[in-house]
């Protein structure tokens, strides 16, 4: 695998911390995008909620405005 990796994030009912490997590989899509692939390991069922709607959150509100700042400028 890659690199090891530990994030913490914010959610409304507190902060998680998840841990997991960045992986190398390539993201195709119809736009130019960079980004890092994430596989997470050992993840409680709540953690792994909580990590899920996080991420639903932020990719659904990115969708909307197309911005890159438009998470950050939600959490201000």
């Amino acid at each position: 695998s890659g690199a090891k990796v530990e994030v913490g994030l914010w959610v409304a009912s507190g902060k998680i911390w998840v841990k997991g490997f960045a992986l190398s590989g390539i993201v195709t899509r119809s736009a130019s995008t960079t980004g890092v692939r994430v596989r997470f390991a050992g993840l409680e069922p709540p953690e792994r909620d909580n990590l899920r709607q996080f991420l639903k959150y932020v990719q659904e509100t990115s969708r909307v405005s197309r911005s890159e700042s438009s998470y950050l400028q939600l959490l201000k």
